[in-house]
């Protein structure tokens, strides 16, 4: 065969002896039978071409290649070339095809090309981090593998947040003055957000014994200030004129914020008094002599006028000095005052209170008038505490408490004092808007990937789910400060076909080896022992000589079966005793 005659001349199969007119040479034919013939027959015998050239019986490697040629080599029986002269940048790289074995050549600045993309840089023969991401990159880290990033510089006032997407983990930047945004009731100015602003919706505001709301450093009310109203039975708070808070009829009348004594009566009215409870009018001017006297219904108690010529009895809450009747004595019944529109009832001249004086009440179904002492008077609870006659923000919430404003009746707090490092966060519950305190060092939270120290919140940790981080031309994403490797323990960093990161055994890249099976005769199916069915490359030879894939022999998974039904002159028969040689690689 001709690959025979090739192989043999490449191997210098020529053998010198003494004699040169005796001296032989061993050939092959093409039935691969050995024979020997004289030296003075090869210089016709042997022809040489495909990268050889023949001076004489000189046969020497170099010459123009005419046909696809294979050289194959194992561990024991390798290609070296020794003697190589030092390269120079401007030289070229030899390389091989992953897939048929074949060498091209490539520069030395376009192999270090190949290696710098995606995310990488080349400055000549260096390649860094840093550079314009290719496609969607993600970097997946363990306990044992983790991504730090040291030696980060301090943030400007300028720089942008970097978020994490909560669905697919791409990593985004956030201009910093939005990170926190400020509504219902909220405003922000910069960095700050501070109480103040419009409400949104219904907000409520819920304390307890524990969680108390205190308003501290209010103003002094104005003349024109609304007074704040509660609903007795939402607790919304709505705000109320205070000149209209106080009404006067009824025998009152009222002048600005002033209700006094002084009206037309609209209905009958009664004034009911005790021995403890009397009722006094002072300051009530002479008499003239053409003047009535009050008279009083023996049935109904209703007040009546009489002249005064007529005899004139005291009793039941009047009493007589002589032609004098006037107001102050027992009252000897339940006795009622009523009034009409012509006929008010007016107490003038009344004099100031004093701390201890009580309060006269109007008893709402019977009109009995009553006294209650002033520090009764107004109760506080829900929130509300009381000082003597002093009512005032602080206390126990009683029920859950609905604090609702408008763009007009805001609710501010000012004068809050700052915050101490073990104070809590207070939190709106999203649905109800309840207030909630909540610890600031339980605020954010860190996991996948990241780790909490007390405030701080870094890069370092456990990852709690796949975790894809995207970059794009803008968003870099750089990692520098990392050490050097070695390929005798560290493991390469590889990435699947879904992009996952996996770090694979140096050692594992690369597999290979060689099976010798000695044949009986006209057996052509061999199956090599831990071949793997998925290998790149195999090289079949049959005594020493190498056959031609997919011509000389076919491969299924691991088996190798020899094709020995070619037309002449490429057709050969297995003898008893041949070597075939199977070597792999993977």
């Amino acid at each position: 065969m001709r690959k025979i005659i090739l192989t043999l001349a490449i191997s210098i199969g020529l053998i010198a002896v003494a004699d040169a007119q005796k001296a032989t040479t061993r050939v092959v034919d093409n039935k691969g039978t050995i024979k020997w013939v004289l030296d003075s027959t090869t210089s016709v015998l042997i022809n040489v071409k495909n990268g050889l050239t023949k001076s004489g019986d000189s046969v020497k490697l170099g010459g123009t290649l005419t046909e696809t040629t294979t050289i194959a080599t194992s561990a024991t029986q390798f290609l070296q070339l020794t003697g190589l002269q030092s390269g120079s940048r401007s030289d070229s790289v030899m390389m091989v095809n992953n897939t048929t074995g074949q060498i091209k050549k490539m520069s030395v600045a376009d192999l270090m090309s190949l290696f710098a993309n995606n995310g990488l840089t080349k400055s000549g023969d260096t390649v860094q981090l840093g550079g314009t991401l290719a496609k969607a990159t993600t970097i997946t880290a363990s306990a044992t593998n983790t991504l730090a990033v040291q030696g980060l510089q301090s943030a400007a006032a300028g720089d942008s947040i970097v978020t994490v997407d909560p669905s697919t983990g791409v990593l985004k930047r956030k201009s910093s003055s939005n990170l926190v945004q400020a509504n219902n009731g909220l405003s922000k100015s910069g960095d700050t957000t501070q109480l103040g602003g419009t409400l949104a919706k219904a907000t409520t505001i819920t304390a307890s014994a524990t969680n108390t709301l205190a308003v501290q450093g209010l103003q002094s009310a104005a003349a024109g200030d609304s007074i704040v109203t509660v609903d007795p039975s939402t607790g919304v708070l709505k705000r109320k004129s205070s000149s209209s808070l106080v009404q006067a009829n009824n025998g009152l009348s009222k002048s600005g914020d002033t209700t006094q004594l002084g009206g037309t009566l609209a209905k009958a009215t009664t004034i009911t008094a005790s021995a403890t409870n009397t009722l006094a009018v002072q300051g009530l001017q002479s008499a003239a002599a053409g003047d009535s006297i009050v008279t009083v219904d023996p049935s109904t108690g209703v007040l009546k006028r009489k002249s005064s010529s007529n005899l004139v009895q005291a009793n039941n809450g009047l009493s007589k000095s002589g032609d004098t009747v006037q107001l102050g004595g027992t009252l000897a019944k339940a006795t009622t005052v009523t009034t009409t529109a012509t006929n008010t009832l007016a107490v003038q001249g009344l004099q100031s209170a004093a701390a201890g004086d009580s309060i006269v009440t109007v008893d709402p179904s019977t009109g009995v008038l009553k006294r209650k002492s002033s520090s009764s008077l107004v109760q506080a609870s829900n929130g509300l505490s009381k000082s003597g006659d002093t009512t005032q923000l602080g206390g126990t919430l009683a029920k859950a408490t609905t604090v609702t404003t408008t763009a007009t009746n805001t609710l501010a707090v000012q004068g809050l004092q700052s915050a101490a490092a073990g104070d809590s966060i207070v939190t709106v519950d999203p649905s109800t808007g309840v207030l909630k305190r909540k610890s600031s060092s339980s605020l954010v939270q860190a996991s996948n990937g990241l780790s909490k120290s007390g405030d701080t919140v870094q890069l370092g940790g456990t990852l709690a789910k796949a975790t894809t981080i995207t970059a794009s031309a803008t968003n870099t994403l750089a990692v520098k400060g990392l050490q050097s490797g070695t390929l005798a323990s560290d493991s390469i960093v590889v990435a699947d076909t879904a992009g996952v990161l996996k770090r694979v055994s140096p050692s594992t890249l690369i597999t290979s080896g060689e099976q010798i099976f000695t044949a009986t005769a006209g057996l052509t199916t061999y199956t090599v022992t831990n071949m793997p069915s998925n290998t790149s490359r195999v090289w079949v030879y049959r005594n020493g000589v190498k056959l031609i894939a997919g011509f000389d022999y076919t491969i299924s998974g691991t088996t190798v079966t020899l094709v020995t039904s070619n037309p002449a002159p490429d057709n050969y028969t297995v003898s008893a005793g041949d070597r075939i040689e199977v070597q792999w690689l993977k």
